[in-house]
């Protein structure tokens, strides 16, 4: 007998069966960075907290995690990044209150405005991208399903039409939720106490508006080293990618 194919199924299932603990050991390390961080926010070590938490991210995002860097960058007095954070918080776990009230206390401690409002924005804000992408999947298939091959399988035409009608109308929904949180995720924060706005992308070139931390700004375009930015004021420009960062990261 061949002794390969059964030592070929014996590393399938090694495999098979690793990558669960490896997993769960990530999950265990990130829970331990992240109540690390507490431990040391509540002895005051600021500087040590944010670092567990910044290790921390390297094993995955969550509100909690953004919201408790939030209030270290706070405490550090680092406005811009505070509010970065915060941002990316309430984009994770929409409608925390904790959450909105830090992050208005700390905009009004800067003396930045928020955002302008975008139509639809509160409304795709009230469930995370993720519930909205699977609503808008899911009516898709379920309308495509009961308009085409439920008849076929039983006398229920009413029954189709109006399931169908329900999940379009439910997946037609999602998708103006998504086209909304897409323009509004396209936002971002400067970082730099005070930043030159430059009309090219290159560190000589002359700047004809600043900008000041924790001021968020529409992210137009991307290049190597800047970002193309517009203010809801009307100021435009480039910054550099250590005076800006999107909200939202891929």
């Amino acid at each position: 007998m061949n002794p390969r194919p059964n030592l070929l199924i014996l590393l399938c299932l090694a495999a098979v069966f690793a990558a669960p603990a490896s997993a769960q050991a990530d999950r265990g390390e990130a829970e331990r960075l992240f109540q690390t961080g507490n431990v040391y926010y509540g002895e005051g070590r600021f500087e040590e907290a944010r670092e567990a938490y910044e290790q921390a991210l390297a094993f995955g995002h969550s509100a909690a995690l953004h919201f408790n860097l939030g209030n270290t960058y706070f405490q550090e007095g680092d406005a811009g990044r505070a509010i970065l954070h915060y941002m990316r918080a309430q984009a994770l776990r929409p409608g925390d209150p904790d959450i909105a009230a830090n992050l208005r206390f700390v905009r009004e401690a800067a003396g930045v405005d928020p955002p302008p409002a975008q139509p639809l924005s509160a409304f795709a804000a009230s469930l995370p991208r993720a519930v909205w992408t699977a609503l808008a999947l899911g009516g898709i298939w379920t309308a495509a399903f009961a308009f085409l091959v439920f008849p076929r399988l039983a006398r229920a035409g009413l029954l189709s039409r109006l399931t169908g009608g329900l999940a379009l109308a439910a997946a037609l929904t999602a998708l103006v939720a998504l086209a909304a949180d897409r323009a509004h995720s396209g936002l971002g924060v400067v970082l730099a106490p005070e930043a030159n706005l430059r009309v090219a992308p290159t560190s000589g070139s002359p700047s004809e508006a600043t900008a000041r931390a924790g001021e968020s700004a529409a992210l137009r375009e991307s290049r190597e080293r800047f970002h193309n930015v517009r203010f809801p004021d009307g100021r435009s420009g480039f910054l550099s990618r250590e005076e800006f960062e999107p909200v939202h990261t891929r």
